[in-house]
């Protein structure tokens, strides 16, 4: 029904009641089809014919007695032995009965069983489809000197059937209750699941489910979900430093800019002053330029929507030139960049502008922690399959503990010092990105109080 709410719990319980049912059915149904050609146990043919045999003798020894009529014979008979008798001449016609309403039977014997009867002394056949045992023998009755045929009628549902299928129905009872039980339990792992899901939507993010021990699909999803819920607690936490780094960021530049300009409204101040103002308000127009740009290339990348422009072209010249491009900064540092190209490059298929985006991110990271009169080293060599490139500087390092999640985005190992330099948590991401969608990989290697090196590889062009 549209719109009702369908439990899996339900769906697992009615499919294995159905289940059970159906079976059921099928084995009623083969029962019914093939019970005619079933041959009746010897133990129950025996019983049914020595107590036919005993109501026959009971009859005749009733009939010489007495001169009642047979039916009224039958009538004694039924009332103390609960017996269903029909009497017959040779020639079919019933001469006498009496028989339970519901067992009422008005068909004529057949000649083949009379004579059947006769010659054997016994005849045991079912009628079907109701299901009833019916054993004719011979009756001498009084006087007469004609054998008689007497039927005696035994409801095989009340035989057989029923002693039977009492058991049979405690038992489907019985694995109605244990499918009942088990689909709790199959459940329980699903009920879990959905309490929890319904809390992290909620807003109560990192939950974990705790039935992930189950080696089966309930197990691996238990799994999948606990590793979905810390990542979202991850990316929350992320997220909420980014809101307030980004805040921290663009507002300090933000207030220098408004300070600058209201220098320059409020005051007479030279040329040259001016000047000073002006350039500080490029300065940081520049930095909040910078920092939305890395924001719209990073959600660019993690959405698949940046094209790479793939050439063959050599590492060395992206690496010269990056390294360039930041020598003044080095100057003011006094820091000695050395270069350490151990072989000769084989060319690559890269896109250039990106991997020395990548080569320029490092370089900015290890120019910002490495202090005064430090040494940076940036090399590459190249390998069987792959080119591998290094930075390494000789700054703080970073701990242990954080070393595993430095090119997340947003990371950083210590914010304070990375805001008073101008970090804002990206550059390593972007990097790594850039690094993966060439089919390469990105590592860092650091020791505290003597550095970092940060390698990535790049694979060579078949």
């Amino acid at each position: 029904m549209i719109g009702v709410r369908q439990s899996v719990y339900w769906k697992l319980l009615l499919a294995f009641i159905a289940s059970i049912i159906l079976t059921a059915s099928v084995m009623v149904l083969m029962y019914v089809i093939f019970a005619p050609d079933i041959e009746v146990h010897p133990h129950i043919k025996k019983s049914l014919i020595d107590e036919t045999r005993a109501i026959t003798e009971k009859m005749a020894t009733a009939s010489a007695a007495s001169s009642a009529s047979l039916s009224d014979i039958a009538r004694t008979i039924h009332e103390t032995e609960h017996a269903n008798i029909r009497i017959f001449d040779r020639s079919g016609r019933e001469l006498g009965a009496w028989m339970d309403e519901r067992l009422r039977d008005t068909r004529r014997i057949s000649q083949t069983v009379i004579e059947e009867t006769l010659r054997n002394g016994e005849y045991l056949e079912l009628i079907f489809p109701r299901w009833i045992h019916v054993v004719s023998m011979p009756l001498q009755f009084g006087e007469q000197p004609e054998t008689l045929v007497l039927q005696i009628y035994y409801p095989l549902i009340e035989k057989s059937i029923l002693p039977q299928g009492i058991p049979t129905i405690m038992v489907l009872v019985l694995l109605g209750a244990l499918t009942a039980v088990f689909s709790r339990i199959f459940t329980k792992p699903i009920r879990e699941l959905t309490h929890v899901a319904r809390q992290m939507a909620a807003g109560k993010l990192g939950l974990q489910i705790t039935t992930t021990q189950t080696r089966d699909e309930i197990g691996e999803l238990g799994t999948a979900f606990n590793e979905m819920s810390a990542r979202l607690a991850q990316f929350h936490r992320s997220r909420s430093e980014l809101l307030a780094d980004i805040s921290h960021e663009i507002r300090s530049p933000l207030a220098r800019i408004q300070t600058d300009a209201e220098i320059l409204m409020d005051k007479d101040v030279g040329k040259e002053a001016q000047k000073q103002h002006l350039l500080q308000i490029c300065e940081e127009v520049q930095q909040i330029d910078h920092l939305i740009d890395d924001l719209l290339l990073l959600s660019r990348l993690e959405n698949n929507q940046l094209a790479l422009e793939r050439l063959p072209g050599s590492l060395e010249d992206v690496i010269s030139r990056e390294a360039a491009r930041f020598s003044l900064q080095m100057e003011e540092k006094a820091i000695t960049l050395k270069k350490n190209i151990r072989t000769a490059l084989p060319a690559v298929s890269i896109d250039q502008k990106r991997i020395g985006q990548v080569v320029a991110n490092l370089l900015m990271n290890a120019i910002r922690y490495t202090p005064a009169g430090g040494t940076i080293e940036i090399g590459a060599q190249a390998e069987e399959a792959r080119v591998t490139v290094w930075v390494k500087d000789s700054g703080q390092g970073i701990p242990r503990e954080d070393l595993p999640h430095i090119f997340e985005r947003f990371y950083r190992v210590d914010k304070s010092r990375s805001r008073a330099t101008g970090g804002t948590g990206l550059g390593l991401a972007i990097a790594r990105r850039f690094v993966e969608a060439h089919g390469g990989t990105i590592r860092a290697e650091s020791e505290e109080q003597k550095g970092t090196c940060i390698t990535f590889t790049l694979p060579r062009t078949a």
